[in-house]
Formats: C-alpha cells, structure tokens, sequence
C-alpha cells in the first residue's frame, strides 16, 4: 500500500470510530458509519464494499436511527448532550480502551470506546439526576430504558463497523 492508501484508510477508520462514539452521545452516528461506507466504496470503485454490504449496512442504520426516533416518540429519557457529560463520554471511552485493547485487541477498542463512552454519559447524568428535586427527575425505569436503548443502537454500530472492516481488509 501506498502512503496516500494507508492515510485514507486511517481516516475512514477513524471516522468509524467517530461515528460509534456519535452513537453512544446520542447523535446519528450510524448514518455517519453508513456513509463512510459508501464514500470508501465509491473511492475504491465498490471491490472491498459491495451493494450487498452496503443494503445491509444501510438496513442497520435505518433500524438503529429508527429506534432512536420511537425512543424518542415514546418519550424514553435520554441524557442531555452537555459540555460535562461530553468530556465524561470521551475520558470513559478513553479508559475502556486503554483497559479493553489489550486484552480484547479490535473488538475490545470498539466495547472500550463506546461502553466507556456509554459509562461516563450516564455517571454524569445520574450525578445531575441527584442533584434535581424528586418531581423532576427521571424515574429509574427510564434512565434504565434510555441505557437499554443506547446499548441496541450502540451494538448495531459495532456490527456496521464489524462487518465494515472484515470486507474491507479480505
């Protein structure tokens, strides 16, 4: 591979990486997985990343962004994007990977990168839930339902990337 070839592919990497850590704060992240898919399927004239791949790629974000969107019909609690709960996701994801990769490698960066993320949004949230008077604060099945809700999502994402990087690199 070229150099030019190996820093493409470190950022469409990275932009995967990105777009699990958008999952877990709560933005459309799988939309972001999809379309770096398709950007590197059209920059390598569709040889690693089929239509077949990209259809199902593009079935598992509509079923994630899907939920997200009934989650959010349905008035399951989600966490407030805050700078706070910002800053908490990334020294969670941070810590998930430096304790997962090692002992995991690939799979154990995407679990540490968004369980971690996942970890440190909802530490702060539930430390700002504290803090609320009792009528305004989410009740424990809700905060338990919006985790859950993450959680799905979250797992869509890593198969996406998953299935992503095994067509990329055979």
């Amino acid at each position: 591979m070229s150099p030019l070839e190996i820093a493409g592919l470190t950022a469409f990497i990275i932009i995967l990486l990105v777009g699990l850590l958008a999952v877990a704060l709560g933005l459309p992240g799988a939309a972001v997985i999809f379309l770096a898919g398709l950007g590197y399927a059209a920059v390598t004239r569709f040889e690693n990343l089929g239509w077949k791949t990209l259809l199902i790629l593009f079935l598992l974000a509509v079923a994630a962004e899907g939920m997200e969107f009934l989650a959010t019909v349905a008035k399951v609690f989600r966490p407030s994007l805050s700078r706070k709960g910002f800053l908490a996701a990334l020294a969670g994801s941070t810590l998930g990977i430096y304790a997962l990769a090692p002992l995991l490698l690939g799979p154990g960066v995407l679990i540490g990168l968004f369980g971690g993320a996942l970890s440190g949004l909802f530490l702060v949230e539930a430390a700002r839930q504290g803090r609320l008077k009792a009528p305004f604060r989410a009740g424990p099945a809700s905060l338990l339902g919006g985790m859950a809700l993450s959680m799905v999502r979250g797992s869509l994402a890593m198969i996406m990337i998953s299935l992503t990087l095994i067509n990329v690199y055979s």
